[in-house]
Order: C-alpha cells, then sequence, then structure tokens
C-alpha cells in the first residue's frame, strides 16, 4: 500500500457529524438491509492519492478481537481528477471488474468481501473519505 496522505478526522468533526449521524446511517441501513453502528476501532481517515498512490490487491478488514463479523467500509470520493481505476474480483465467476470512481461517489464493500485494489495514480489526484461500520 503507498498512500501519500491519510489524515484521521476529528471526532467533533462536521464530517462525522454527517456520516456518523442518524440520517446518514439510517439511510444505508436501508440500502444494506441490515443494522450498523460507527466502527468502534476504525476512525473516519482522510486521504489524498497523488502520483504513484495506490492501494494493493486486499480484502477489507475484519474486527476478530472485538466483534466476530465483517465491518462495512464506505469510500467517498471527493474529487478524482486522476487516471487510477478501482478494480475487484468477483469472487463467484473470477470475472476481474474495474471503475474510475467519480467526484461525490461511494463504494460500499464488506470486510472479508470483494478482492480488490486501487491502480497507482500516473497523473491527477483522487481524494476520498474512508469510514468504516460495525455490523449490529
Amino acid at each position: 500500500m503507498l498512500l501519500k496522505k491519510t489524515i484521521v478526522v476529528y471526532k467533533n468533526s462536521y464530517i462525522n457529524t454527517i456520516f456518523y449521524g442518524d440520517k446518514f446511517i439510517n439511510y444505508l441501513c436501508g440500502i444494506l438491509g441490515f443494522r450498523i453502528k460507527p466502527s468502534v476501532n476504525l476512525p473516519i481517515e482522510f486521504r489524498i492519492y497523488e502520483k504513484d498512490g495506490k492501494m494493493d490487491w486486499h480484502r477489507d478488514y475484519i474486527d476478530n478481537v472485538v466483534r466476530n463479523c465483517p465491518q462495512i467500509e464506505i469510500v467517498f470520493t471527493l474529487e478524482n481528477t486522476s487516471d487510477s481505476k478501482t478494480l475487484w474480483i468477483d469472487d463467484n465467476t473470477n470475472e476481474k471488474h474495474e471503475i474510475i470512481t467519480k467526484n461525490n461517489s461511494i463504494i460500499i464493500t464488506q470486510g472479508n468481501g470483494a478482492y480488490h485494489m486501487v491502480t497507482p495514480v500516473t497523473t491527477g489526484f483522487r481524494s476520498i473519505i474512508k469510514i468504516a461500520y460495525d455490523i449490529l
């Protein structure tokens, strides 16, 4: 993993108010079909991927110490002027998929879910907010 900048978002920030607020969490629960709460162990992060910034192939985190279940992670793309792509492999078909995330888009993944990566930035930059939730 190569990240140029990662900043942990303060707990009393407006970003926490939005993504950890009842309105957003209830909306997500409606999409997901199950209940979630803000992650106990993973704070919200602001990340900027600049030249050569990437994320190697991986599956998202599972907190087996505190909970014996996967977590949900959201990647909210604030701005993307880069040529990097998000790739993932469908476990059922072994088919590889890719997308260039657009400004103001959200990707939702589940812990121990799809094997995925972000290809290196060669031009521009990509800024995201990463949010994790525990499944209730």
